[in-house]
């Protein structure tokens, strides 16, 4: 019950438990996220979807029951919630889904979910999103076809999901990259148990988009690199730039984290993934290959 429901904080005062989810718990004898579903929550899903790769981070970091170190906005506007992130971070504290750390790291202050009910909701709010009917078949598509290296498999998932999914969303915002990396970094929430996600980390020469570290020797590991081209843009098309995508994976050495996990190099998959609008094309496969065929002559 304390893990579920316990961690709120009243000014000095630690260790309140939220009394209607307690109620409930009694009521039903089982542990559930209450609280937290008596609202719909979509205004903190449409803020974190629309957000910078920085802040999705932070959410990666807060799901796996660490901190974070942020600059919090007391002076809470609406209007700017999207442009000012120390806001969205202090809507969160004082809507109670984040609670404040006592240590402090410089002028920033340490964050982090207040309890298991707040992750539970925040797990399903990600996986929400993916979770229409032709969506979710097309995500479990993509998931397989990831670790297995089936990349036409991979490209007929990702586009259904693009022609499925994308209507709904800002593809031509001022950052479409944004997007692109949020949404598959959603789609790659369901491998959690079996995988490490990270984004934008150092790893070799450069920084990679997204890694997927197997938690299991044995089981493949993944490295993937974004490009996004605006509608109409001449001079390069879709498979130069997922050539190119591929060819940064390699030339960066991105997969040296990878190595460091004593991945097998028979067992390293490496993507390039290029958007277009609702255009979407993937290239890559084992990374032994790919590094192959990018050889000159």
């Amino acid at each position: 019950i304390k893990y579920w429901y316990d961690g709120f904080i009243f000014g000095e005062t630690k260790g309140v438990y939220n009394p209607w989810s307690i109620i409930c718990y009694l009521n039903n004898r089982e542990l559930n996220s209450y609280w937290v579903d008596t609202s719909s929550n979509a205004l903190v899903g449409e803020l974190i979807n629309a957000s910078s790769p920085a802040v999705k981070e932070n959410m990666e970091s807060l799901l796996r029951g660490e901190s974070i170190a942020v600059a919090l906005d007391e002076q809470i506007v609406f209007s700017q919630l999207e442009e000012r992130e120390g806001a969205l971070w202090s809507l969160l504290v004082a809507a109670g889904y984040l609670k404040v750390l006592p240590e402090k790291d410089g002028d920033a202050r340490l964050l982090a979910l207040t309890n298991a009910e707040v992750r539970f909701m925040m797990e399903k709010l990600i996986t929400a999103w993916f979770s229409g009917s032709g969506v979710a078949g097309f995500s479990r598509d993509f998931r397989r076809a990831l670790v297995r290296g089936e990349t036409a498999a991979l490209n007929r998932a990702m586009q259904g999901i693009a022609e499925e999914t994308f209507s709904f969303f800002d593809v031509k915002g001022r950052e479409p990259e944004r997007f692109y990396h949020g949404f598959t970094l959603g789609l790659l929430v369901d491998m959690k148990e079996s995988h490490l996600l990270k984004s934008n980390r150092e790893s070799g020469l450069g920084r990679y988009d997204v890694m997927l570290i197997p938690r299991h020797r044995g089981d493949p590991g993944i490295v993937i690199e974004f490009k996004s081209l605006n509608a109409g843009e001449g001079g390069t098309s879709l498979e130069d730039a997922a050539e190119a995508a591929l060819g940064q994976i390699v030339a960066k050495n991105y997969a040296a984290d990878l190595r460091a996990q004593s991945a097998a190099p028979a067992s390293i998959f490496a993507y390039g993934i290029v958007f277009q609008g609702k255009e979407v094309l993937v290239r890559g496969g084992r990374l032994a290959d790919a590094a192959l065929a990018l050889q000159p002559g």
